[in-house]
């Protein structure tokens, strides 16, 4: 789902509560100009981007009560990407291209689109940082417990938990890290492909925070896992606490 603006419905019952006069209000635009184009936290000018799509998926928190997508400024294409946490009709950007990110000497490259925010507005993204090509993949989260954005998973860290025929033991998360997304209790989920020092046919796993739980070539409920499938907006979803998720 790619928009050009986003707005605010009271609930699911939207159709049946617009007929009795409820208000649709813009949140944020990408015609420039208007005044909820402007980018929250930036200088005057810095406005989300027209007429290109402006925002990718919104994702909310289980409840609704926050939402988290990445968007795209009218600056040049490397520091135009920004993440933007919401509650309501109100907004903020927690992480910029090009800006300083948390890891001491490195900045905010590319943001995935791939995200997520729980009920308490703790919310997790994917970044390829300004490093070596061998660790630039990281999955940030925001800890509640620190009030700071952290790193959840990076690239050749290690990969636990996997089954690996070839020998396990020695795995590393590879450059593909996505589908994140973050239950109630600050875990984060995500898929890892391209696993490094593992056979090739077992090499893409699902994780809840470091434990796995689905792999390539592992048994599934109805055979062997194969890799696993992203049509469009993350691969694998689960609810608030994490009993229940869904991947095709």
């Amino acid at each position: 789902m790619k928009m050009n603006s986003l707005v605010a419905y009271a609930s699911g019952l939207a159709l049946a509560c617009a007929s009795h006069g409820a208000v649709i209000e813009v949140i944020h635009t990408g015609i420039a100009g208007h005044p909820t184009a402007h980018v929250p936290g930036q200088a005057a000018g810095v406005e989300f981007r027209g007429p290109l799509a402006a925002f990718l998926t919104l994702y909310g928190s289980p409840t609704g009560n926050y939402w988290f997508l990445k968007a795209f400024s009218n600056e040049a294409d490397a520091v135009n990407e920004v993440m933007i946490l919401g509650s309501g009709n109100t907004s903020s950007t927690v992480a910029k291209e090009g800006s300083a990110s948390p890891l001491a000497g490195l900045n905010y490259g590319f943001m995935d689109s791939d995200c997520g925010v729980n009920d308490s507005g703790a919310y997790t993204f994917g970044n390829r940082l300004s490093a070596g090509t061998t660790t630039d993949e990281i999955l940030f989260k925001y800890d509640t417990g620190t009030s700071s954005i952290v790193s959840a998973v990076r690239e050749g860290d290690v990969a636990p938990g996997l089954t690996d025929p070839s020998g396990a033991g020695n795995e590393l998360f590879g450059n593909s890290l996505n589908s994140a997304h973050i239950l109630n209790n600050g875990v984060v989920r995500f898929k890892a492909d391209t696993i490094q020092n593992i056979n090739t046919n077992f090499r893409s796993a699902l994780y809840s925070g470091l434990t796995v739980l689905a792999q390539e070539g592992t048994p599934g409920p109805t055979g062997t896992y194969d890799s696993f499938v992203a049509l469009s907006g993350n691969t694998i979803s689960s609810d608030a606490n994490g009993a229940h998720w869904i991947v095709e």
